[in-house]
């Protein structure tokens, strides 16, 4: 086991993962409400960025089902960024082969 080699790993695991941080901040992705009427736009780190509401079905919607929408379009969107996140942190850590030592990740 050649230490030096784990650590320049740990390093570009953390630059990388400082990389992924900036990166999450600019991406965007979407969810929408079952009904189509409202979709949320959130950035990979999970932060509302934006709704987009469909004129044509929000004018004649009661509160409650338009809090419902929000409330769906937000969950779907907040559940993509989470995966997306995920999934990029993922790729970053299979990159590495360093040895399994408990508490290090």
């Amino acid at each position: 086991m050649d230490i030096s080699n784990i650590i320049t790993q740990i390093n570009n695991i953390k630059n990388g993962l400082a990389a992924l941080e900036k990166e999450l901040e600019e991406i965007t992705v979407e969810g929408s409400d079952s009904q189509g009427m409202i979709t949320a736009i959130v950035n990979g780190k999970g932060i509302v960025q934006n709704y987009l509401f469909n004129p044509g079905q929000i004018s004649s919607i009661k509160k409650d089902n338009l809090i419902q929408a929000l409330i769906e379009a937000s969950n779907q969107a907040l559940t993509k960024a989470r995966e997306l996140a995920a999934s990029k942190k993922k790729e970053i850590l299979a990159e590495v082969n360093i040895p399994d030592i408990p508490g290090l990740f």
